[in-house]
């Protein structure tokens, strides 16, 4: 935890693992943001990729472990600022996965 970080909640280090959280942040984000936060700077881990993947490996370990998928869309809405292209496309994206989650045979129903 620092006390801030510049246009960022969250980032980790890939080579080393270190995660650093905004405790600025932290302390007025709800249980959904955080959790939707943590898990997507360990997607850029697990997936070994950018934005896009640490995107998707969130909301596939939001999904498994029971939790709302609404819950994981709605933080995502309230962290991105939504000022350029890509955070348009990741929001679409994560809406997408979503839908695709909420009706497979394994998908939450949240």
């Amino acid at each position: 935890m620092v006390p801030e970080l510049q246009g960022t909640p969250a980032s980790v280090d890939p080579l080393t693992g270190t995660m650093l959280v905004s405790a600025q942040w932290w302390n007025s984000a709800s249980f959904d943001e955080r959790l939707f936060v943590l898990l997507h700077e360990c997607g850029h881990l697990e997936a070994q990729g950018g934005e896009f993947e640490a995107d998707r490996w969130a909301l596939d370990t939001y999904a498994q472990k029971g939790y709302s998928l609404k819950g994981a869309v709605l933080a995502f809405t309230h962290i991105m600022p939504f000022t350029t292209t890509e955070q348009y496309q990741r929001g679409t994206a994560l809406l997408r996965q979503a839908l695709q989650l909420q009706h497979s045979p394994t998908g939450s129903n949240r």
